[in-house]
């Protein structure tokens, strides 16, 4: 872990101790996690990612946001950001495979081609639909084949 990260990770911690998780439970969260979805469906990408960043700043630990967050960031090319927001869906709950797997997909667009192999690698041999081991492993054989 770099010391950049593990600052991150401290800075947001007690976001995370702090805040309540109601997914569910607050009507207003609710509607506005469905307009948010909503926009997302659409292809209203950074429409979407500003609302999900808007409900992350009020509910910094609900996984949804956090996961859409980083879907909506990613597909407006804000990769950095989407990085984020998989690191804190993983870190709440780490056995969260599709957010691995995106955040692999992140760090390949940022050119960190090191970390999204490594990630790759390891989501590889991991419980996903054959279709999607399949694209993982013809990925890396690709990099596997490139110079380094």
């Amino acid at each position: 872990m770099t010391v950049q990260r593990f600052i991150l990770l401290l800075c947001l911690l007690p976001m995370f101790c702090c805040s309540v998780d109601v997914h569910g439970a607050d009507e207003p969260l609710a509607g506005r996690l469905e307009q948010a979805r909503e926009r997302f469906s659409a292809g209203a990408y950074p429409e979407a990612a500003a609302l999900f960043f808007q409900l992350f700043q009020q509910y910094p630990a609900n996984s949804e946001v956090n996961f859409y967050l980083g879907r909506s960031a990613f597909e407006s090319g804000d990769y950095e950001t989407a990085v984020m927001a998989y690191e804190r869906v993983l870190l709440a709950d780490p056995g969260v495979t599709q957010a691995k797997l995106e955040m692999a997909k992140s760090f390949y667009r940022l050119g960190a081609r090191p970390t999204a192999v490594r990630l790759f690698r390891e989501l590889a041999d991991s419980d996903l639909p054959a279709e999607v081991r399949a694209q993982i492993k013809a990925f890396l054989a690709t990099t596997d084949a490139e110079p380094q």
